[in-house]
């Protein structure tokens, strides 16, 4: 794709652009976050709720490292090994 292909200053025009190797440009830089603002007044019940499960997890996440540490580091470790085999 040519960089005059891109629709700058557009959603679309961002997802085309971020793929460059210097990243997106500010108008597409700008178009997305408008378009990300947009959907998340448009939708603020999934959304809220959708990070209120996020938040929940992380906290749990952190409770049991604080209740079992050296279950928590091992099940780390493995999910670690799991990554770098992939």
């Amino acid at each position: 794709m040519k960089p005059e292909d891109i629709q700058h200053g557009s959603y679309a025009g961002w997802n085309q652009c971020r793929k460059n190797p210097e990243g997106a440009c500010g108008p597409c830089r700008k178009a997305s976050a408008e378009y990300m603002a947009q959907w998340r007044k448009d939708r603020p019940r999934a959304y809220s709720r959708e990070r209120g499960r996020s938040s929940a997890r992380s906290r749990a996440a952190w409770r049991l490292a604080r209740m079992q540490p050296t279950l928590f580091r091992a099940l780390v470790q493995e999910e670690l090994q799991k990554a770098e085999a992939s």
